[in-house]
């Protein structure tokens, strides 16, 4: 539950919920993931415009922005990432910096 990461250390970290809202930047996207305990920042830097041959992680990444810029509000999805206390984050003073995105149900736009 998003409310028991305060208590965590920095790492690894899987967490469930719905999409509340996506913030797509040029650089960065941040998705605000909530469940039934309260809300979450999940970060990702945005990857796009691969040049020709880029290597297997750059297309997975940038598919993961893809995916992230096409979530819809209520989606709901399962994040791995790396979970980092920051103060100068709103919600709660964390955050997860994504590894993996699942979309679980997707919600119509």
């Amino acid at each position: 539950m998003v409310s028991q990461l305060s208590a965590l250390p920095d790492g690894p970290v899987t967490v469930a919920g719905w999409v509340e809202t996506v913030r797509d930047q040029k650089k960065v996207q941040f998705v605000i993931l909530r469940d039934e305990s309260g809300a979450l920042q999940l970060v990702n830097p945005a990857t796009r415009d691969l040049e020709a041959g880029a290597s297997a992680e750059e297309q997975a990444a940038a598919a993961l922005t893809e995916t992230i810029g096409a979530l819809a509000h209520g989606t709901m999805i399962r994040v791995t990432g790396e979970l980092k206390h920051d103060e100068r984050v709103k919600l709660g003073g964390i955050e997860v910096k994504i590894a993996t995105l699942e979309v679980v149900s997707e919600a119509l736009p």
